[in-house]
């Protein structure tokens, strides 16, 4: 007892001290909407800080979005370069493809711009000639020509080239507009590569 009473009076004195009120801190007062307030001295001057709710909950939420998103991006990044990886080379020989037959629809229209029949005929496959005669092709372009008037020009449109199978089997798909003296009308062709040059299989007037 004797002990203890000079250290509360050690104690008393201290937080009765000039030094002590000077520098303690004040306590937190609540306030109604905006968390709790807490003063806090220093060289005399008050300055204020708000205790709200923590945002921590918040940052990790995003952190694991983002990261959920990358990994989702980085799955689709993977997943491309293996396509990349596997269709390269068809995609490759599929341009190869489109510029052969690109050349040999032009070639085959310039026949007949001239009304070169016979030459324009040399073109089709033989599926093609077994379907239609050189006389029944010649037939159906002049056709054309009595109802239409001369054909003035021919603008191609887009040609789609499909491989499937191995290996490949090419078929290729070109939308073209043949203008005529009164009419443009569209057509249709497919070609189909034989012995290594594209062939004509067939054509029809789109709707």
């Amino acid at each position: 007892m004797q002990v203890m009473r000079p250290i509360r009076a050690m104690q008393t004195a201290g937080h009765n001290s000039p030094w002590y009120r000077q520098h303690r801190s004040r306590p937190c007062k609540k306030t109604q909407g905006r968390g709790t307030r807490c003063l806090e001295t220093g060289n005399g001057e008050e300055s204020e800080a708000w205790a709200t709710r923590p945002i921590l909950m918040h940052d990790a939420s995003g952190y694991l979005i983002m990261r959920k998103w990358h990994k989702v991006l980085l799955v689709i990044l993977v997943l491309w370069l293996v396509f990349m990886v596997v269709m390269s080379p068809r995609l490759i020989e599929a341009s190869h493809q489109k510029k052969a037959v690109d050349h040999v629809f032009y070639e085959y229209t310039r026949a007949l711009l001239d009304q070169r029949w016979n030459d324009a005929y040399t073109f089709s496959s033989e599926d093609f000639r077994l379907r239609t005669s050189p006389q029944a092709f010649v037939n159906q372009h002049q056709e054309l020509i009595q109802r239409f008037g001369k054909l003035q020009s021919v603008k191609q449109g887009h040609t789609v080239v499909e491989g499937k199978g191995t290996p490949s089997v090419w078929v290729a798909e070109i939308h073209a507009e043949f203008r005529f003296d009164t009419k443009a009308i569209g057509l249709v062709y497919w070609f189909r590569p034989t012995d290594g040059d594209w062939k004509l299989v067939g054509y029809r007037v789109e709707e």
